[in-house]
């Protein structure tokens, strides 16, 4: 069962599902109000509230807000605006949090073969070749990423910037 909603006095009430029990233009409904067919609650003014993604397939809420409810009277359902979000710090900014971010993950993949390169550099032997072929592949995977970043040139295209994961 998904949202509810209804206009009530011209204030949107969204219920998950329709109330138990509640008042209307046509009558007061006293406990199974949920058990309601589609048909019995739109006689009483609950309409199905159409999730922001079917409304709008687009919507990603890293640079999108959920706007304002109203109703579509042409499909019978209420629906959500997208707006787009306002982001106080500049592009240049976002770039430098979105790279320190970058690095932070790099970092701690480069920390998990830390103690092999200080191991044997302690013991003055040779880091093996595929622990400095990994290490090597992740700073210039990284430095990679980074170029990608700083060639974006809105704020929205770097926020969307998918980092990478190594979970």
């Amino acid at each position: 069962m998904g949202k509810k909603a209804r206009n009530n006095d011209g204030n949107i009430e969204v219920h998950n599902g329709v109330p138990s029990s509640f008042s209307s233009s046509k009558g007061t409904v006293i406990g199974g109000g949920q058990y309601l067919t589609d048909e019995q609650a739109q006689e009483h003014g609950w309409y199905n509230v159409e999730d922001i993604k079917t409304t709008h397939s687009d919507f990603d809420d890293r640079i999108h807000d959920i706007g304002a409810l109203s109703f579509d009277t042409d499909n019978n359902v209420y629906k959500y605006a997208k707006t787009n979000k306002t982001f106080s710090q500049s592009l240049a900014e976002l770039k430098t949090q979105k790279i320190a971010n970058l690095e932070h993950i790099y970092h701690r993949e480069l920390e998990k073969t830390d103690w092999i390169v200080t191991k044997h550099l302690e013991l003055g032997i040779s880091v093996p070749q595929d622990i400095q072929d990994a290490r090597k592949a992740l700073r210039t995977e990284c430095n990679n990423h980074e170029s990608s970043i700083n060639a974006k040139s809105t704020k929205n295209s770097v926020v969307l910037y998918d980092l990478p994961n190594f979970n």
